[in-house]
């Protein structure tokens, strides 16, 4: 079966079929999404404060680029109490551009709103143990404390060091 166009949100796409006429496939928006089973969203945004200075490491071919994330809320318990609660979240930068700007410009106790990805993985360490890891994969970083901008001198002199920008 040939390839046929469609409509997705108003943009032409194309369906793509295998030999046996079963639809595989579209190019959806430049981006090949398989229509096959069931689609989920994985999707995580956190607003927090920086615990530690933001650090690269790993190999020089795949770099990445941490950071510690708490976010707070309060809860009231049973005897009327407040009590705030603090969750710390591992963040991890893979982009090639944002991770250099997160590792140049993200310091502790700035505000940061952050949007990517839930990600689990697994481990050995040194004594063979295996150590479960649990992190955010950001594709999107905003410095809620300060401006960030490649060449900060500029930056701060167009916008007026006013307001969170964007890494």
């Amino acid at each position: 079966m040939p390839d046929v166009n469609f409509q997705v949100a108003g943009r032409v796409s194309r369906r793509f079929y295998s030999d046996d006429g079963v639809s595989v496939g579209a190019d959806l928006h430049g981006a090949r999404a398989v229509l096959t089973g069931e689609r989920g969203v994985n999707r995580v945004t956190l607003l927090g404060r920086v615990g530690q200075d933001a650090q690269t490491r790993g190999s020089t071919e795949n770099p990445v680029t941490v950071f510690p994330l708490a976010t707070s809320y309060t809860l009231k318990t049973r005897e009327g109490e407040y009590v705030q609660k603090t969750e710390w979240h591992r963040i991890s930068v893979f982009r090639p551009v944002l991770k250099d700007l997160v590792s140049q410009f993200v310091r502790k106790g700035d505000r940061v709103y952050v949007t990517g990805s839930i990600s689990y993985g697994q481990f050995k360490d040194k004594s063979n143990t295996i150590q479960r890891v649990t992190s955010i994969i950001a594709e999107d970083v905003l410095n809620m404390t300060r401006p960030m901008h490649g060449n900060t001198s500029e930056a701060s002199e167009d916008r007026g060091n006013k307001g969170p920008d964007k890494l």
